[in-house]
């Protein structure tokens, strides 16, 4: 039986061998199909990621003109909400100031006008103080000349 067993396995290593020939050939035959087809869809997806690179940045480029834009405009809406503001204070400046130089204005009016209805009671009482005080003077001399007369009498 040694040889027969021999016989038979020598003829199933044959088959097994022809049949693994086979299967190897049948896989890398599939092996081949499969790697086409990796390198068909593989080229497919870098023709896709390209494509969709391409619309990434088209639309990147477009937004950034669009915020560039709308800085621009925001920077021309804020100028001009600056300068409205200052003008605005300017304005308002101006108006404070003439309110203020008109009140001062009618305070030295009124001050003037009080001070020289002061001074005008003022003089008036002065004069009349001052003939008062000059009729007293004209009395004293009087008083004075009499009495340097009897002076004189007496000394006569």
């Amino acid at each position: 039986m040694d040889v027969e067993l021999k016989q038979f396995l020598e003829a199933m290593e044959d088959r097994l061998g022809s049949r693994i020939d086979a299967v190897e050939s049948g896989l890398s035959t599939k092996i081949d199909a499969v790697d086409a087809k990796v390198d068909a869809v593989a080229s497919g997806l870098s023709a896709k990621i390209d494509a969709v690179d391409a619309k990434v940045d088209a639309v990147a480029s477009g937004l950034e003109s669009r915020l560039l834009a709308e800085i621009r405009a925001s920077e021309v809406r804020g100028r001009e909400y600056i300068e409205a503001v200052e003008a605005s204070l300017r304005d308002h400046i101006e108006s404070v100031a003439a309110a203020a130089k008109q009140h001062t204005e009618d305070v030295e009016t009124r001050l003037l006008t009080e001070f020289w209805k002061w001074a005008k009671t003022a003089d008036a009482r002065y004069r009349q103080d001052h003939a008062a005080v000059l009729a007293i003077d004209m009395r004293l001399e009087l008083i004075e000349d009499r009495l340097s007369d009897l002076e004189r009498g007496k000394a006569a």
